[in-house]
């Protein structure tokens, strides 16, 4: 199987396209195009079918799976849409967009044997394959709710079925419902240490001795941390830090998982 963004590149040149006019004709923004092709992101569902229609490829063929780049000649010729078949079709591509690489992968193969079996398309077998990553040195607790303090820390292992993780810098547990629905306890996420400034993205930020995994942004010379869980209200610190209230942004979240045992 080839890679997103060795396809995203190909399809770029057979098109003859620049970044800046992809990114104009799917909305995309040209930083997340070149997160794209340098392998730091995949795109998500409804980016990846924008890519798809403005290049004029297969969506599989472009998420790297061994399938003709044209279109395929059916949706292209059918003038009418079936709304209960695209339903299922969006519900199919959802659920599928949630799970690891190895599993789109059997997805995929186990289509290909349904595809034979109607159409005579695709002799492929089912494969199986079962992964699965062990992620060391996981800091215990980052507290979503009230906070927990450094000397509570301890270090774990965990395990994920996604092959997919980003490069991180470090990796900790959520631990309490204030980021619900986004993050819950037990989830764990992945940290960059290096940002730029809080624009409401998810930041881990020490205050007074504890860490908080909260969306963080700056408004009128104070530094929101906001709950996405309605009962907890938003902390507010000053900037800079005064000699009364020491905070610090220990890193940005990239990434969240739940652990498979």
């Amino acid at each position: 199987m080839n890679s997103f963004k060795n396809r995203l590149r190909e399809a770029l040149d057979l098109r003859g396209y620049s970044q800046a006019e992809l990114s104009r004709q799917t909305g995309i923004g040209r930083n997340s195009i070149s997160d794209y092709l340098n392998g730091k992101y995949e795109a998500k569902q409804n980016k990846l079918y924008a890519l798809a229609k403005s290049l004029d490829v297969d969506v599989a063929w472009l998420m790297g799976y061994d399938v003709p780049i044209e279109i395929n000649s059916i949706e292209e010729s059918s003038p009418i849409v079936n709304n209960s078949d695209s339903s299922i079709t969006d519900d199919i591509i959802e659920a599928i967009d949630k799970l690891s690489h190895e599993s789109k992968k059997e997805v995929l193969e186990f289509a290909k044997l349904k595809a034979t079996e109607e159409n005579e398309v695709y002799p492929a077998p089912i494969q199986f394959n079962n992964f699965r990553k062990r992620l060391d040195g996981v800091v215990a607790k980052s507290a979503a709710g009230f906070g927990y303090s450094y000397d509570d820390n301890e270090f774990y292992s965990v395990y994920t079925d996604r092959n997919d993780l980003p490069d991180y810098d470090f990796a900790t547990f959520v631990t309490g419902d204030s980021m619900e629905p986004a993050f819950h306890d037990g989830d764990v996420v992945l940290c960059k240490q290096s940002f730029s400034t809080p624009e409401g993205g998810i930041f881990i930020v020490d205050y007074d001795g504890k860490s908080f995994i909260k969306q963080t942004w700056t408004e009128d010379n104070k530094l929101i941390l906001h709950s996405l869980n309605p009962k907890y209200e938003d902390k507010i610190l000053p900037i800079p830090p005064d000699e009364y209230t020491y905070w610090n942004i220990a890193g940005e979240v990239i990434d969240s998982f739940t652990p498979i045992d």
